[in-house]
């Protein structure tokens, strides 16, 4: 019998099927067995094209941040402020595209070779436009916080309102107010919080370039 002129197994395939079983059913439920199943293979001949299944899910780790754009080159017109926003809004976004495989995405779990070389990106343009070195970390650390915890805590998107009920016997008249005035849309709100957490770094760079 002639070979077959394609591989049986895609690896792209697996790493998608396996992605596709942790958006329906939970990270726990993407098992070797079952992303086999997904796939119409016994399970164990996906060893043949990865490592573990660790492996998978790095591929899972990838294909997600990469729909989003997270971790392309700074366009030569953007500012480090710019890429900066830019990138963080994108990893939130897979974030938020993908809260079952969250876990996967924490910023301690998101270590080499792809976000390594992203981090890598991000931390030359900031340089490259004269950020002193010892703030350069904690700049992208705020950032890649910033956005994990805006998705993680609020998954469903919900409004001020819808997440913090208030009652009229709760007697916090200020914090009401302040849900009440807060825009509608999360996706506003941390575009906000983005934006402040920014020009919060500009202005203590500008406060550094004086003293010096």
């Amino acid at each position: 019998m002639a070979r077959p002129r394609q591989p049986l197994i895609d690896r792209q395939r697996v790493v998608e099927a396996a992605l596709e079983i942790i958006d329906r059913d939970g990270l726990e439920a993407a098992s070797i067995r079952r992303i086999g199943a997904e796939l119409g293979v016994d399970g164990t001949s996906l060893y043949h094209h990865f490592a573990d299944k660790e492996a998978i899910l790095h591929g899972v780790r990838l294909l997600v941040l990469q729909e989003s754009h997270v971790g392309e080159p700074p366009a030569a017109s953007e500012s480090w402020q710019q890429y900066l926003t830019r990138t963080t809004t994108g990893y939130r976004t897979s974030l938020l595209r993908h809260p079952n495989a969250a876990p996967l995405l924490a910023p301690t779990l998101l270590l080499r070779p792809f976000s390594l070389v992203f981090r890598d990106r991000v931390a030359s343009k900031l340089a490259g436009e004269g950020v002193p070195a010892q703030l350069v970390f904690p700049i992208i650390d705020s950032a890649e916080t910033l956005a994990y915890a805006s998705a993680l805590l609020n998954p469903a998107q919900k409004s001020a309102r819808e997440r913090m009920t208030i009652l009229p016997d709760d007697g916090v008249p200020a914090l009401e107010r302040a849900v009440a005035a807060s825009p509608r849309s999360p996706s506003v709100v941390f575009d906000l919080q983005l934006q402040a957490l920014v020009e919060g770094w500009s202005a203590v760079l500008q406060h550094q370039a004086v003293r010096t």
